[in-house]
């Protein structure tokens, strides 16, 4: 096979120490030598390593004392080799930023000392296995960007120790797994433009450490679950592009840490929650096109850090509010397509960190 990478030294040196050489056939591979010189190692013009011929080298692989096995952002293509489920001390396993396709080893799942398994930026098909299940000591999942399909195993809410989950830009069918209330640990949880839909699960709202979630660019349908309130460490929530319908539900005036709020793009009704203008951390609200009414929070800026506020496109009514550009943070302001009356703040005329 054929790679490059920013840090081709580092990446070969890693490749080495996960090897058994009773021949020493590896000998050269020292930093004070030239690695387009080292034995297997073929360069182009351009010092970028361009073929690794490891053949008739008597080399095996050490996977039983195999803690830290990083590969990422290079070139590696074919299939992902099987035996990672023998590497019992494996407690890390980066490969994002490569080129391998097919299906996920699901013997994977065995490596039970993983605490970091990212597996992002490829082109991986089929499901997940549910043998991560077993994976009880994992705290970090990347599996965003590939083309894996299939629904979403409810396995994983059996990861007590898990802090990240990235499965965004997949194509699975189904539902958000109900299990996934169980992921107490869980402090970002990214399912972005993956196919997923139903309704968003109300368990949720267990994940009281999560600070981080992202949903959107998906066919969720349904409410807004008024659990959501609960997780009251969200800085960054957004539900945007979905089939979203109801309101907004008056739980989101509880989340007082929230820096982004993004429900554009749904099928939302209803007036927006006036307590929504005493987030004291908001920085981004963007509820456009949607069939939204009544009017906005009247204090909406006054107490928050506010920078984008677009509303366009609703049946929004009443007032703009004054309080818009309080803080002097305001640079995105879209108001158009709705029934706003009465004049326009004068304090917008002031505002001076207005760009659009």
């Amino acid at each position: 096979f054929s790679f490059a990478s920013n840090d081709e030294v580092s990446a070969l040196l890693s490749i080495k120490e996960s090897l058994v050489d009773p021949l020493n056939s590896l000998h050269d591979w020292k930093l004070d030598a030239d690695h387009c010189n080292w034995t297997g190692i073929k360069c182009n013009a351009d010092g970028m390593v361009e073929n690794l011929d490891l053949s008739n080298k008597n080399l095996s692989v050490n996977l039983t004392t195999l803690n830290i096995l990083d590969v990422s952002q290079n070139f590696f293509i074919g299939e992902f080799p099987l035996g990672f489920g023998k590497a019992l001390k494996l407690a890390s396993l980066n490969v994002s930023s490569n080129e391998f396709n097919g299906s996920i080893p699901v013997d994977i799942g065995n490596a039970t000392s993983l605490e970091m398994l990212d597996l992002r930026g490829s082109f991986f098909e089929g499901s997940i296995p549910k043998s991560f299940g077993n994976l009880n000591k994992l705290k970090f999942l990347g599996l965003s960007g590939n083309n894996l399909t299939g629904k979403i195993p409810g396995e994983l809410g059996k990861l007590s120790s898990l802090e990240y989950m990235i499965l965004g830009y997949n194509e699975f069918d189904g539902e958000i797994p109900s299990e996934f209330g169980n992921l107490t640990s869980l402090k970002y949880l990214d399912l972005a433009v993956s196919n997923l839909g139903g309704e968003i699960p109300n368990e949720l709202g267990n994940l009281k450490l999560l600070d981080t979630l992202f949903l959107y660019n998906n066919n969720f349908e349904g409410r807004i679950p008024s659990q959501i309130g609960n997780i009251t460490s969200l800085q960054f929530l957004d539900f945007s592009d979905n089939i979203l319908s109801g309101k907004i539900p008056d739980e989101m005036s509880l989340l007082k840490s929230l820096k982004l709020l993004n429900f554009m793009g749904n099928r939302l009704s209803g007036f927006v929650p006036s307590g929504i203008g005493n987030l004291p951390q908001l920085e981004v609200l963007e509820l456009w096109n949607n069939s939204l009414s009544g009017p906005l929070p009247s204090n909406l800026g006054e107490n928050s850090p506010l920078q984008w506020l677009d509303v366009s496109s609703n049946s929004l009514s009443g007032e703009i509010p004054v309080t818009l550009c309080s803080k002097g943070n305001l640079t995105k302001l879209i108001l158009f397509n709705n029934a706003f009356s009465g004049p326009i703040p004068s304090s917008l005329s002031t505002c001076s960190s207005l760009v659009r």
